[in-house]
């Protein structure tokens, strides 16, 4: 999971299953904007009160699977979702009121052609084919889909979590060996430590070396200034 700028932490969990229970547990009470891929093992989180938001690159893909079989008929839906996506290439680099702005500008009115678009469409193809597939899943989403270009700090893609994730899955095979239960709640606790070091631009093996020498001396009431962001910020208020 990727917090956001005011919770900056990548973080791990180890289970031992898939089941929805387990990201239930860590987002218990939540009710902010969950952005995801549309799983329904976050269908608990969002009914308890949790904003749902959806990935367009997860959309992309289903339509790009589709563009192999009818390249024809799936132009259209992919030059809109390439253009959401030139967009934020450059709505990335505003304040966010700015890109709220240039959302509702520029991305509004191509999604409500592209709503109108698989609206017509929805029937007109052979109910198992890949465009349909396509079709179907943008459309069980589209609200969520569409919430970022109502805000502008909802991202359009999760594509920022499935990078963090990266790491594990091009190692998966050293993953089969965590040793134990145990073994793989520390390897997640590790790996939220150091990717949370790599997003704030920290040296981890000087942050690790630093907080395993001092924290058995710590005093409970300043465990919290070990966490990476905070951290940094009394370092580089030391250095002042």
């Amino acid at each position: 999971m990727l917090g956001d700028s005011s919770n900056p932490y990548t973080i791990y969990d180890f289970s031992e299953t898939e089941h929805a229970m387990y990201p239930e547990k860590i987002l218990k009470g939540f009710k902010g904007v969950l952005l995801s891929d549309g799983t329904n093992k976050f269908n608990g989180i969002i009914a308890a009160g949790a904003t749902s938001a959806n990935c367009w690159a997860h959309v992309h893909c289903r339509f790009e699977e589709a563009w192999l079989d009818d390249k024809t008929t799936v132009e259209f839906p992919m030059g809109v979702i390439k253009s959401l996506f030139d967009i934020e290439r450059v709505a990335k680099n505003l304040t966010e009121e700015q890109r709220k702005d240039m959302r509702l500008r520029l991305a509004k009115p191509k999604l409500a052609l592209l709503k109108n678009w698989l609206d017509q469409n929805a029937l007109k193809e052979p109910p198992k084919s890949k465009l349909v597939d396509a079709i179907s899943y943008t459309l069980n989403r589209w609200d969520a889909l569409c919430l970022y270009a109502d805000t502008g700090y909802v991202d359009i893609s999760n594509n920022a979590c499935e990078r963090s994730i990266k790491p594990i899955v091009l190692r998966r095979s050293n993953w089969l060996f965590a040793g134990s239960i145990d073994g793989g709640r520390t390897s997640a606790i590790l790996m939220t430590l150091i990717q949370t070091c790599e997003r704030l631009k920290i040296n981890s093996f000087e942050y690790l070396k630093d907080v395993l020498t001092r924290f058995p001396n710590a005093n409970i009431r300043d465990l919290d200034d070990f966490l990476p962001d905070r951290w940094l910020a009394l370092r580089q208020t030391k250095h002042l």
